[in-house]
């Protein structure tokens, strides 16, 4: 998984699970859910949001799938975090 799938999966989870809050989001972090999603509506609902982003990377795939890693697809979403940005919770294991 890149970073950026395993920073998906994780907030995922803490949005399924109560730990996050959607209003503590960055715009960031809210588009690559939404990507990971394959959503396209800013104002889809978080639970469904998390649902879908969980779904895909238990099944691997849309932005879970292999050849999205290897292209880098979502790399190129979100790099403003910096490489030791890490979502709280504990990520998902595929």
């Amino acid at each position: 998984m890149t970073r950026n799938q395993r920073r998906a999966a994780a907030l995922a989870q803490d949005l399924r699970s109560g730990g996050l809050q959607a209003s503590d989001l960055s715009d960031t972090d809210w588009d690559l859910l939404l990507l990971a999603a394959d959503l396209h509506d800013p104002r889809s609902v978080p639970l469904t949001v998390s649902s879908r982003v969980l779904e895909r990377a238990m099944q691997r795939t849309g932005f879970f799938t292999e050849s999205a890693a290897s292209s880098s697809r979502g790399e190129r979403m979100v790099m403003t975090a910096g490489e030791d940005a890490v979502a709280s919770g504990p990520v998902l294991s595929l």
